[in-house]
């Protein structure tokens, strides 16, 4: 993935956190040289991406043992120029992504599958009672498989106008707090604290 250097972030603590926010995620893959996609829900565990996946859906056996690429993507929006305060800049978008490579594992052991069932519902419905649940629905365990990618390589872009003088910056911080789309605030808050780790 491009970036310019300013854009490229490191620091795993905040690309964790992007992940665990933004979890469902797009996994590319090649099938017969065909590229494809599809979009799963992925939790990071122990420097590995862990989930589970219709058995109908046959993408597990073209990633079985494979590398892919999983996309998360982080708060983004549009960026008017008339927001900068002065008369040197052009549309564009601020965005935050970060980019997996891992070897992909297909898990087909009852054990491993309640686990991931019951950490994702754990997570996003902690007083839902999965455990009762799964018990109850046994059988679709048999419709579904674990997947795991080991965690090989991460590249992420936080494109967040660091390039810009602070005074610019802050003029559309403003302009995107004052939105009632709660993603632009996302991105408000994501610049300003660009600019606090640099201060």
């Amino acid at each position: 993935m491009y970036s310019p250097k300013y854009a490229i972030e490191t620091d795993r603590k905040l690309i964790d956190q992007v992940i665990s926010e933004n979890a469902f995620a797009t996994i590319v893959y090649q099938e017969d040289g065909v590229p494809q996609s599809f979009q799963l829900p992925l939790m990071l565990k122990n420097e590995k991406l862990i989930g589970h996946m219709a058995k109908a859906n046959k993408a597990w056996k073209a990633l079985n043992g494979r590398s892919t690429l999983v996309i998360f993507y982080g708060p983004h929006c549009y960026i008017s120029p008339t927001w900068y305060g002065t008369d040197h800049n052009v549309p564009t978008w601020n965005y935050i992504t970060v980019h997996v490579r891992g070897a992909v594992r297909i898990v087909e052991e009852e054990a491993f599958l309640k686990e991931a069932i019951i950490e994702l519902s754990q997570k996003y419905d902690p007083t839902f009672p999965i455990e009762a649940n799964i018990a109850s629905h046994q059988g679709l365990l048999r419709e579904i498989v674990g997947i795991e990618i080991q965690v090989e390589q991460v590249f992420s872009k936080f494109k967040l106008a660091q390039s810009k003088p602070e005074h610019e910056r802050l003029n559309v911080v403003k302009q995107l707090e004052k939105s009632p789309n709660q993603n632009d605030r996302l991105v408000a808050k994501a610049m300003l604290k660009t600019m606090d780790l640099k201060s």
